[in-house]
């Protein structure tokens, strides 16, 4: 099994360490799905959960794992079989249904590891690597099976009635797919999981920092978008420790993102009503950036709202930042309308999300 997925990541075996993480990056950045054309990033996206499989299975089997558990780190994983080695599906009378039902079905066993083993609501990145890896390993195995079943209803039998639902799990498993990157992005940058804690924000020393938390993380988005004083003095990047000290008096609740005890990230959680709360001035560092931890932001604030009895959540972005809106829709955010202020420079896109998985489509 090691040596199958040596292969997927084009690398021999006896490859150290380092030499299995830079593979894993140029992977990653030359089968991105954004690289190619629209016909092909259904394949893209494929490739990806393949290689995303193979990094965790080699990390857990050559970094993390004990002897003992080197054997059965795949044992609640699918047979490794293609959709090409199961032809025999397609003699049948109705071989659209199936696929789909095939489809159906590891989609099924993946989300019930992914969701309840894996704790997707808000815990999953409190759990240790190992086990982490071991849940995740056996999860991306059912969702590229059915990732595949799924693809060949959408490629070869788009008359059917099953295409619709297809297409649409498809783009639910790519999206899940950027929760795998983010744990093999971790072990790249070897950062334990279980080192990034949140706690809350209450104390004059802690909002202090965190004022300067959110300067510096928001910095980077006035460079980009030409945001001053002038044009957007509301903007994150230049609030004030009384800004918000004021708005800690409020019914609004602060939270911290910690890593082996320095702060990383911010985050500000405000209840609207209805069942209905609001991300506020969720900050990282720069140099924190693409680690997880603003996703452990936003994981934490369901499982805040959860506890609270609340229903749904939701972000304001500035619309054109394209990257920003597909990295909340990766985490389950849909957008659900824009607004135009006179006050600000751009316009506002707001993104809400069910803090519950979608098990309608389970």
């Amino acid at each position: 099994m090691l040596t199958h997925y040596l292969k997927e990541l084009n690398l021999e075996p006896g490859s150290s360490l380092e030499d299995i993480k830079k593979r894993y990056r140029e992977l990653i950045k030359k089968n991105h799905p954004d690289l190619f054309p629209s016909n092909e990033r259904q394949k893209q996206n494929l490739k990806m959960i393949k290689i995303n499989e193979a990094y965790m299975y080699v990390m857990k089997s050559l970094g993390t794992a004990s002897n003992s558990d080197k054997k059965n780190v795949h044992a609640d994983a699918p047979d490794d079989y293609s959709i090409d080695e199961s032809r025999s599906l397609a003699k049948l009378k109705d071989p659209a249904y199936t696929y789909y039902k095939q489809g159906i079905e590891n989609y099924v066993r993946g989300h019930n590891i992914f969701n309840n083993r894996v704790k997707y609501k808000g815990r999953m990145l409190s759990i240790s690597n190992e086990k982490l890896l071991e849940l995740a390993i056996s999860s991306i195995g059912y969702y590229k099976k059915s990732y595949e079943f799924f693809l060949k209803v959408a490629t070869d039998h788009e008359d059917s009635m099953w295409f619709e639902d297809s297409k649409v799990r498809l783009e639910n498993i790519a999206k899940l797919n950027e929760v795998y990157r983010t744990i093999c992005d971790n072990l790249t940058k070897k950062i334990r999981m279980e080192e990034i804690t949140i706690e809350e924000i209450t104390t004059q020393e802690e909002l202090k920092r965190s004022t300067a938390i959110i300067q510096e993380s928001f910095r980077t988005v006035a460079e980009e978008f030409r945001l001053n004083r002038t044009n957007c003095p509301a903007h994150p990047s230049f609030i004030t420790f009384n800004n918000l000290k004021k708005l800690a008096e409020s019914d609004v609740k602060f939270f911290g993102c910690f890593v082996d005890g320095l702060q990383a990230g911010f985050m500000a959680l405000e209840k609207a009503g209805g069942g209905l709360y609001y991300i506020e001035k969720l900050a990282v560092l720069p140099e924190f950036r693409h680690r997880g931890f603003g996703q452990k932001l936003v994981m934490h604030a369901c499982e805040v709202i959860n506890d609270m009895g609340g229903g749904k959540i939701s972000i304001g972005i500035i619309n054109e930042s394209r990257k920003l809106k597909e990295w909340y829709a990766g985490l389950g955010f849909c957008e659900k309308n824009k607004k135009k202020y006179d006050h600000l420079p751009f316009t506002v896109c707001f993104m809400e999300r069910d803090i519950s998985f979608d098990e309608r489509r389970s």
